[in-house]
């Protein structure tokens, strides 16, 4: 939650457990939980996560496997507000440490290279 929403007493209405790939969204009206929604999906990452998690446990196998030949997409889908822009490219101002790396950039340029390499020679 951001500050203002700490401050304002604002209450958290959403839950993630990144073991067992659930998210859990509460209705803030509610008198108790018993009205919470259940999600699951193929990875689930909290708001602490950095970019680099992300990108070696979600995206790094499919660039490998676009590498090797097959078809890939990496797709942000959610609400506006929601961190999608943040996640694909960092956050404006952020430190450079937590976006993905000119080095792994590069890294798949070099793969792709070495594999033309291999296929022509």
């Amino acid at each position: 939650m951001s500050e203002q929403e700490v401050v304002d007493g604002r209450k958290q209405t959403v839950e993630m457990d990144s073991a067992y790939h659930l998210v859990t969204v509460y209705k803030p009206s509610a008198a108790s939980r018993d009205t919470a929604k259940e999600f699951t999906f193929d990875a689930v990452y909290p708001p602490v996560a950095s970019q680099s998690q992300i990108y070696e446990e979600a995206a790094y196998p499919i660039v490998e496997n676009v590498l090797e030949g097959y078809n890939g997409t990496i797709f942000a889908y959610g609400q506006t507000g929601t961190g999608k822009t943040h996640t694909m490219v960092g956050p404006s101002g952020g430190k450079k440490s937590d976006t993905v790396s000119f080095r792994e950039h590069l890294s798949i340029f070099l793969r792709a290279s070495m594999r033309a390499a291999d296929r022509i020679f």
